[in-house]
């Protein structure tokens, strides 16, 4: 749920070619898929801020919200089963737990 904090706020910051880095206005580290895994499952973070391409996404429009798709995987940031933590999965249009809005 959106409290409007700054711990839910992220700022984007482009690394070129249509690809960001999202870096968290409370914190200062930038969403990353956990140990630069590819796999379905695997854990969102916040980690420090540096060039990998588990740090990387691009927005990809999807009818009127946005999917996030990780430069080194493909995968795309979903809301996990708990409904309360973050994960990489297979994109997949549609799917309600991989549509992110930005403003």
């Amino acid at each position: 749920m959106s409290n409007g904090g700054a711990n839910q706020q992220w700022d984007f910051r482009s690394t070129g070619s249509g690809w960001v880095q999202l870096i968290n206005r409370n914190s200062g580290r930038c969403l990353d898929v956990a140990s630069g895994s590819i796999a379905d499952g695997a854990d969102i973070i916040q980690y420090t801020c540096g060039t990998g391409g588990n740090q990387r996404w691009q927005w990809l429009p999807t009818g009127g919200y946005y999917q996030l798709k990780a430069r080194h995987s493909g995968g795309c940031l979903t809301l996990a089963a708990d409904a309360v933590d973050l994960e990489q999965a297979t994109c997949a249009t549609g799917a309600t737990t991989r549509q992110w809005s930005r403003a």
